[in-house]
């Protein structure tokens, strides 16, 4: 081993530029498997979450209905033996806040039903999550936010009431450069917005293991963004001139919170009780199908073209559905096969190395030859040099293809967001064994070709 070190030195910067070679296909290749692997096999773990929503799938997709309401929460939790809690998370676009003549963007903002502690097992650093007697309280709106976010809106964690205010939806989209003359500026600058006062302070964790969306880092009360739009200028009757003013500002009196939540939403999410997941979905399915179908068949009668028939409750562990295993199959399947052509790309880079190296060799082979080393030996000796380069190639890839996949990549971050790292070792894995067999592959050639030399056609050719 030490001398086939010594050998692979002599050449460092040849072989080093193969190595690299091999470690970024098998990177390319590695971040592939990671997103793919799961969908290849599914986990055999007990989910802790379950996501509920209502339409159809097919191999390659589906289509969704808005069909629950927050009366489908309260029953699930009151009906259901096999559930421990269950929540509406409806995330919104960024959203602008104002807290006193400053104004900031928060993207991770979600309205939810105060059940959502219970199902993500929120981790309370200060204060209390809302209640349904806070959600139905008048004054200002409680509000949980994530200890990141306290820090950069307050400067401090304990930021536990304190106030802000959520801004209409009009604002946001005039920062953005959405709303053109029809609106004035200083209209929608002044309109009240909604008054939001701080609750509580939670730990803040980077990804739910079960999901592709990053925990929200501010919880609002379900219903409280359609509350702030009710108030926002051109909202619904409000007079807005051709010429760019406003003439109105709809009236801020507050708008009951159950007034508002009775609108439909796109998934429910429920957490099963321990060692009760399959239970679980059989009882969900049970409870909800007709309830939600006599629903869907009223809102048909009053919506042509909405579908009827072919829409069911479906109950699946959140990034796990059909639909995605095959999107992550078909996107892998693409990918991948980039991968491997560079991994393929690679070999011929180990190939021509491996030949450089050996024709700078050749007298050396021809002595050891004429001493008695056999062609088998000569075989093994180069395969094993050209496996060495792979390997260390392999294993720089393997270690590079999660944070590769997830922050280089932009396609493959929602698909290895959530992974277990038993799937990007295995993956890792795979990816070494991969560049060792190609690396092996591309030595045979000229292995065999030095091997089968006579010492004195050996002596003849070599140059060293």
């Amino acid at each position: 081993m030490r001398a086939l070190w010594i050998r692979l030195q002599a050449n460092w910067m040849r072989n080093l530029l193969a190595v690299l070679q091999v470690a970024a296909a098998t990177a390319a290749v590695s971040a592939v498997l990671i997103g793919v692997l799961p969908a290849l096999v599914p986990s055999t773990a007990e989910p802790h979450l379950l996501e509920v929503r209502y339409g159809f799938e097919t191999g390659t997709g589906g289509s969704y209905a808005a069909a629950f309401t927050l009366d489908d929460v309260l029953y699930l939790q009151q009906e259901a033996d096999t559930v421990e809690a269950v929540t509406i998370v409806d995330f919104g676009f960024a959203s602008i806040f104002r807290i006193g003549d400053e104004r900031y963007a928060v993207r991770d903002v979600a309205e939810v039903t105060p059940s959502y502690a219970a199902v993500y097992d929120v981790d309370m650093l200060y204060g209390g999550f809302f209640t349904e007697a806070d959600m139905e309280a008048e004054g200002d709106v409680p509000v949980v936010i994530s200890d990141r976010l306290a820090r950069t809106l307050f400067q401090k964690v304990n930021a536990v009431g304190e106030k802000l205010n959520l801004r209409p939806d009009n604002e946001r989209n005039m920062y953005m450069g959405f709303v053109g003359g029809a609106l004035d500026q200083q209209a929608v600058m002044a309109a009240p917005g909604l008054d939001l006062q701080v609750v509580g302070v939670f730990r803040y964790r980077e990804q739910d293991p079960t999901s592709f969306r990053g925990e929200p880092h501010l919880l609002l009360p379900l219903g409280a963004q359609r509350r702030s739009r009710m108030q926002q200028v051109g909202f619904f009757g409000t007079a807005v001139s051709a010429t760019g003013t406003a003439a109105v500002v709809v009236d801020a009196a507050p708008v009951p919170v159950r007034a508002v939540v009775e609108a439909t939403y796109g998934e429910l999410l429920v957490k099963p009780k321990p060692g009760m997941a399959a239970q679980a979905e059989h009882e969900i399915v049970a409870l909800l199908s007709e309830r939600v179908a006599e629903r869907n068949r009223q809102m048909a009668a009053r919506v042509v073209g909405m579908p009827q028939d072919e829409f069911e409750v479906l109950v699946s562990v959140p990034g796990d559905s059909p639909a995605l295993r095959q999107l992550r199959l078909q996107s892998g399947l693409i990918v991948g096969s980039m991968g491997l052509a560079a991994l393929v790309v690679a070999g011929f880079a180990i190939f021509t190395t491996t030949l450089a190296n050996l024709t700078e060799r050749t007298r050396a082979i021809g002595l050891a030859r004429a001493i008695g080393a056999t062609r088998g030996r000569i075989l093994r000796e180069v395969v094993a040099e050209s496996v060495l380069l792979s390997a260390v190639g392999g294993v720089i890839g393997a270690l590079t293809a999660y944070p590769f996949g997830r922050y280089v990549v932009g396609i493959w971050q929602s698909l290895t967001a959530g992974v277990s790292w038993t799937t990007v070792a295995s993956s890792g894995l795979i990816g070494i064994l991969l560049a060792v067999l190609i690396g092996a592959v591309a030595a045979v050639f000229p292995a065999w070709s030095v091997a089968q030399l006579m010492p004195a056609e050996a002596f003849r050719e070599g140059r060293g």
